[in-house]
């Protein structure tokens, strides 16, 4: 969780040496309370007890408190308490107050590290794709009044139903064609934490609601809890409309599978290459497939590997998993079962969901302004529009 310029590990650092050497007065800041002051003696606050409510846990806000054990086990061997158990006897008047004034610290300091993380989380993943600019500043906390989201009670549509038999059968053996192979998998920085927004991450109320919105369009499943709090990250941008689009930091799960096929896309390039006759005039329409992504369906074996933080069962009246019982305080783990988008492999899906919707319409290839499209092909298109034989629409 530590930013890259090492301004975080300089905090902490620089904490874990002034809660060493002001524990004594902390822990003598109550006036009137002779009991008290005479337990500022250093046998009598060390070892201290771990915070409770770290990553074994399960907990979305485990950061800080994973961060403070780390620096209460330092002060411990700092201490001289190296092989302690420390959490095995009640805590004593004096080492709650030092764990208060520890946990203050490290809150803190964590915000201010979790912002660098943040936007260096954004940044790696705007820079990983084309879909986004790396310097953006359209990113915006979580309102999820203005998500757009799918209609409430809308299926998505099974993604292998709209593939042409090659792709649908690619994606029917995606294990073999799409993941990496084990000894691949460690190829390349390796990103340990996702990125979610704020507004979710400290808010265990908006993140449930946040999953109910899921749940309510088929977005989402449940599975037993895997054992971590979960590969895909959440934020949103803002869209033109002044709407947000909802978009998964898919880093973590990006490590596992392959790059995808290159996407042939109408790009700036392939716009420069247009040519008109004369005296001819050229139109352009456009439109928009609403929240695409988000309306078609994974195969589940696929989606479950699309997981979210984990959420005890009882929040969202979750009684039974694959037909097993859960009990109300079990965690389980949310998984998407749409595309996400920030997957490697979500904009090849998509767009060949698109090329095959246009091949069933009847359209052919030299209508297609693409990156790959030949220049007498480019050309031949904008004489036949010129000459009103051919109309472009998008």
């Amino acid at each position: 969780m530590i930013h890259a310029n090492g301004v975080g590990a300089f905090k902490l650092t620089l904490i874990y040496m002034i809660l060493f050497c002001n524990f004594n007065l902390v822990c003598a800041g109550v006036d009137g309370d002779a009991g008290l002051l005479g337990e500022t003696r250093q046998r009598n606050i060390f070892p201290l007890p771990s915070i409770p409510g770290g990553s074994e846990s399960g907990s979305q806000e485990s950061g800080w408190q994973d961060l403070a054990n780390s620096g209460i086990r330092a002060l411990n061997e700092l201490a001289g308490c190296v092989n302690s158990s420390f959490d095995r006897k009640k805590s004593t008047r004096v080492q709650r107050k030092a764990l208060k004034h520890i946990s203050r610290a490290f809150q803190e300091v964590h915000q201010a590290v979790e912002g660098d993380v943040g936007r260096s989380a954004l940044q790696d993943l705007c820079s990983s794709s084309r879909l986004y600019q790396v310097d953006r500043s359209d990113v915006v906390s979580y309102v999820r009044e203005n998500v757009s989201w799918p209609q409430v009670q809308s299926t998505p549509i099974p993604l292998s139903e709209c593939l042409d038999p090659a792709d649908s059968e690619r994606l029917a053996t995606w294990r073999q064609h799409m993941l990496k192979n084990d000894m691949n998998i460690g190829d390349g920085p390796s990103i340990k934490h996702a990125y979610i927004d704020p507004i979710l991450k400290h808010s265990p109320q908006e993140y449930v609601k946040f999953l109910e919105e899921l749940k309510c369009r088929h977005m989402v499943s449940f599975q037993p809890y895997v054992g971590h709090g979960g590969d895909l990250g959440i934020f949103c941008v803002r869209k033109k409309n002044g709407m947000q689009r909802l978009i998964f930091d898919t880093r973590i799960l990006n490590q596992r599978f392959v790059d995808p096929p290159s996407t042939d896309l109408p790009s700036a390039d392939a716009f420069t290459r247009l040519e008109l006759p004369q005296d001819s005039s050229f139109f352009v329409g456009s439109g928009d497939l609403a929240n695409a992504f988000y309306t078609l369906g994974v195969p589940d074996e696929l989606a479950r590997m699309f997981t979210l933080p984990a959420v005890k069962a009882e929040k969202l009246g979750i009684t039974t998993i694959d037909g097993c019982a859960v009990r109300p305080g079990d965690l389980v783990t949310p998984y998407l079962t749409v595309l996400p988008m920030g997957w490697a492999w979500a904009l090849h899906l998509c767009q060949c969901v698109l090329m095959k919707a246009i091949h069933d319409a009847g359209f052919l290839e030299v209508k297609l302004l693409a990156t790959r499209v030949s220049r007498f092909a480019l050309i031949l298109t904008m004489v036949l529009v010129a000459r009103g034989m051919l109309t472009i629409s998008w």
